[in-house]
């Protein structure tokens, strides 16, 4: 799947739709591979599924992050719980301490 205006709208479509998919990335990203390739997501088990990743076209699991990311930025209203959003700017901060040691 290329990056870019189809995966917006199909992260956007998902967001609007499932509140779950706003607080839950691993949830999204499972959402985004059924939208985008129904037949091969719902049928490959795990393994299958990191062995022809790149086989199915699917979306980066980051790609989908960034984008979930941005579209919460720009529309509040897909935003998750005030709870989740705190708990993303801890680790968020946990990784920066990390990073810089």
């Amino acid at each position: 799947m290329e990056v870019g205006t189809k995966l917006n709208n199909v992260v956007k479509a998902i967001l609007i739709k499932d509140k779950r998919a706003r607080a839950d990335d691993v949830y999204l990203y499972g959402r985004v591979c059924v939208a985008v390739s129904p037949d091969e997501a719902f049928h490959l088990t795990f393994v299958d599924w990191a062995r022809f990743f790149n086989e199915f076209n699917f979306p980066k699991p980051e790609s989908v992050r960034r984008t979930r990311q941005k579209l919460q930025h720009d529309f509040p209203e897909l935003r998750p719980s005030k709870e989740i959003e705190m708990h993303r700017a801890e680790k968020e901060q946990d990784y920066l301490e990390y990073a810089r040691s």
